[in-house]
């Protein structure tokens, strides 16, 4: 009774480990990169408008008052 327990366990290894790690480490480092240029873009699109209108108010503060 008690050797008919192993029969059926398991013995031998596939050698089936992980992934290779410089494999995953390169994905998440070109995900996160892609991230940060594309938010970066989407940034500079939707920010654009506010950056004239500063650079606007930038320039009369330097030209100095309108008297």
């Amino acid at each position: 009774m008690i050797e008919s327990c192993y029969e059926h366990t398991f013995m031998e290894s596939d050698n089936n480990r992980l992934p290779d790690v410089r494999f995953w480490s390169f994905y998440v480092v070109s995900v996160i990169f892609l991230y940060i240029l594309i938010s970066y873009f989407i940034w500079i699109d939707i920010t654009g408008e506010l950056n004239e209108i500063m650079n606007k108010i930038s320039e009369q503060v330097r030209q100095g008052p309108l008297i």
